[in-house]
């Protein structure tokens, strides 16, 4: 079933969004942004939230910089992010295989799929979407959320391997 992009389906789906995380970054927010609303659905579902803080002067943070003055976690970099997360396992097994880099056991879809594809050989991001079959857009957002967790990095040319475990 689609739904289309109606502005009165938007709280329900952030309660969903935020009831399926286990902490809540909001980047920007205006004082009247969906985004504060998805993290007040979070506080009352007992989730974390963090915040990045912005510049006094721009209307697109003065949400962001509220939460952090009410008591948000302020976020100012990736490692903020994971250590919300919490302590990880030392090692887990991935398709039978024990790896020392727990975070991997998160993968969950296209994640994995991504994952999986990248090697010690850089590959661009046209070449991920031609293996994989997902969208442009999937496969980026894929490629920045595993920048974030430590599992690729970006060499020059825009093109992405696997990062060495911690």
């Amino acid at each position: 079933m689609r739904t289309p992009p109606d502005a009165a389906n938007f709280p329900p789906r952030n309660r969903l969004i935020s009831a399926l995380s286990h902490a809540v970054v909001i980047v920007e927010a205006s004082l009247r942004s969906g985004s504060l609303i998805t993290a007040n659905w979070a506080l009352d579902q007992g989730k974390e939230v963090l915040a990045v803080p912005g510049n006094v002067d721009s209307p697109t943070s003065q949400g962001t910089n509220k939460l952090i003055k009410e008591g948000a976690r302020l976020v100012d970099g990736a490692d903020d992010v994971l250590r919300s997360l919490g302590p990880l396992p030392e090692t887990v097994e991935l398709d039978g295989e024990e790896t020392a880099d727990p975070r991997i056991a998160s993968l969950k879809g296209p994640e994995r799929q991504v994952f999986g594809l990248l090697g010690s050989a850089p590959l661009s991001v046209d070449e991920v979407v031609e293996q994989t079959g997902l969208s442009p857009a999937v496969v980026a957002s894929v490629l920045m959320m595993l920048e974030v967790k430590r599992l690729a990095v970006q060499a020059p040319g825009q093109r992405y391997l696997r990062s060495a475990p911690e």
